[in-house]
């Protein structure tokens, strides 16, 4: 048993480590003199709340030739209102048009058909960027080669310790997509900041075939993209680029986010994805294992210092890298307290994210 679980805490240290080189190892995006047609799409359903912080986020761009096409998804509060009447005090070239039929990947389908110019920029509504966000994914595609480009997402919390760990734990996540996609292996990106040439789209069918699952529209269709064209996705890997948003406030709302992830894992399974999920899966049962055979007296103490040792400290250096580097925080008493619960919080989500019902914009959908 001791060398089973030495050979497991063994893997997960060098997958750190991967993740740590996989970091270092992005290309630096230099300014570039060529100014792309960009459209920014974005699909919204009861936004209400958030729609004027993203058009006057939208609005103070400092990239000349864009336009914004909002998507309707079948609202029922005061979206489009606001929206208009926002737009009438800006200067964005716009377009507000209705959906053709619900959710997410439709919307976003009917804002790619409306739109006139050859990249698509995607963002959700409850979002806030910095100035010069367009100006960096346009110099991202400095190379035909280059057919989507993945950029950070942070979370943002209001206080308290459960939305601090959600900001520590999607930094993670951010993290090792970035990683992955630097070491050419893509396995996770975020709609909320996601960029992709049109002609691509439309090469690879858009959605079709990814559509039996609300979820989706950023890592299913990376990798049809990654299919046709293997390395052609870049990770846009700094401040500049970085689309902010708002942590969950409710554990509900928190579970329901689990199992909608956890449904496009199933509906079309990717090898990587799946392998580092179980990986991780299984090392946090093993960090239960160990400390049960530790104070059992089956492994000795000093064993123990040396494994948790070990993992603390690849564990902080990676999330201290990627934080410094999109600009999210970084609280040491979220990191020290995560170590001590996050096992049995991986291993309760890892099982019931898998199974029940979600809600995700007033819709209710299966596993």
């Amino acid at each position: 048993m001791e060398l089973v679980l030495f050979v497991i805490w063994g893997f997960y240290l060098l997958f750190v480590l991967l993740m740590i080189l996989g970091w270092l190892f992005n290309k630096e995006v230099k300014s570039s003199s060529h100014l792309h047609t960009l459209t920014v799409v974005v699909p919204f359903k009861d936004e209400e709340e958030n729609l004027q912080d993203l058009i006057t986020c939208l609005s103070q761009q400092s990239y000349p030739d864009f336009e914004v096409i909002f998507v309707d998804d079948n609202s029922e509060d005061q979206s489009e209102v606001i929206i208009k009447n926002a737009l009438r005090e800006t200067d964005l070239k716009h377009k507000v048009i209705n959906s053709l039929g619900l959710g997410k990947k439709e919307a976003i389908s009917n804002g790619i058909v409306q739109a006139k110019n050859g990249i698509i920029v995607t963002t959700d509504a409850d979002c806030r960027m910095g100035p010069k966000w367009l100006e960096r994914i346009n110099a991202a595609f400095n190379s035909e080669q280059i057919k989507m480009v993945s950029a950070p997402v942070v979370l943002e919390s209001k206080g308290g310790l459960f939305q601090n760990w959600q900001e520590l734990e999607f930094s993670s996540l951010i993290g090792s997509g970035g990683a992955m996609i630097n070491l050419g292996i893509p396995t996770m990106s975020n709609g909320a900041n996601l960029a992709y040439r049109k002609e691509v789209f439309d090469e690879v069918g858009g959605f079709e075939g990814i559509t039996n699952t609300p979820s989706g529209d950023d890592e299913l269709l990376m990798k049809k993209i990654r299919a046709k064209y293997p390395n052609a996705i870049r990770f846009l890997q700094e401040k500049n680029a970085v689309v902010r948003t708002n942590t969950l406030r409710s554990w509900k709302k928190f579970i329901h986010q689990r199992r909608r992830w956890a449904s496009k894992w199933k509906v079309h399974p990717r090898p990587w994805t799946i392998a580092t999920a179980f990986l991780i899966f299984l090392f946090n049962l093993v960090i239960l294992l160990t400390l049960y055979a530790g104070f059992s007296g089956r492994i000795a103490i000093d064993y123990l210092f040396i494994l948790f040792g070990s993992k603390l400290i690849t564990e902080f250096v990676f999330l201290a890298l990627v934080s410094q580097k999109i600009g999210a925080r970084f609280r040491l008493i979220e990191f020290i307290t995560s170590q001590i619960f996050y096992p049995i919080y991986a291993l309760f989500f890892g099982v019931v994210a898998n199974f029940g019902k979600y809600n995700w914009k007033g819709r209710s959908y299966q596993v």
